[in-house]
């Protein structure tokens, strides 16, 4: 019964869908009913011409690269993502280490930009870091240094990896203590 039922709806289905094919390319006669295995036969084409083939290649590859590009691009400029994630975390440690100092230690001193030395930390073989101390003005909103010494310093930290990426940071530090907030 399955098998009977099958054969009605795909010879049904067939009759319909290969008249409508053959309408819609050209007007050729509607095949007889049975002639479908030989259905190819009546579509005209003989296939591409090495020209059609050529024209595809050289559309599609320039589709292909644009579209890969960036992402070529991307991909390169991520080369050693492992060489950055170590120069934040170097710079964080050395941040540490000065926001945790007293405020007058003479490693705080303001001055001019200096290279971390192995008293600070011992950076590994490749890179090199620099440290900026100044003071800043508490009233202006955008940090600006200050000439006069104030109770704030800003505190700038700068990594540079073997391949020459750098990570900065930057903190304040104040003269202030926690002792004064108990009293």
């Amino acid at each position: 019964m399955k098998i009977f039922l099958f054969a009605v709806l795909k010879t049904s289905l067939l009759n319909i869908i290969i008249p409508l094919h053959y309408t819609m390319r050209k007007a050729m006669p509607i095949p007889k009913r049975g002639y479908l295995l030989n259905c190819c036969a009546l579509s005209g084409s003989r296939g591409f011409s090495l020209i059609e083939i050529v024209v595809f290649m050289v559309v599609a590859s320039i589709i292909i690269g644009g579209v890969l590009f960036p992402f070529v691009m991307g991909v390169r400029d991520f080369e050693k993502p492992d060489e950055v994630l170590r120069a934040v975390l170097l710079a964080q440690s050395v941040m540490e280490r000065y926001t945790h100092m007293d405020f007058f230690d003479r490693c705080l001193t303001p001055g001019s930009i200096t290279a971390i030395t192995d008293t600070d930390i011992i950076l590994p073989e490749g890179y090199s870091g620099t440290k900026t101390i100044q003071y800043i003005d508490p009233k202006d909103t955008n940090l600006n240094i200050s000439i006069s010494p104030t109770d704030y310093k800003k505190i700038e930290v700068v990594i540079t990896t073997p391949s020459l990426r750098t990570v900065s940071l930057q903190g304040i530090v104040s003269n202030w203590s926690y002792d004064a907030l108990m009293i």
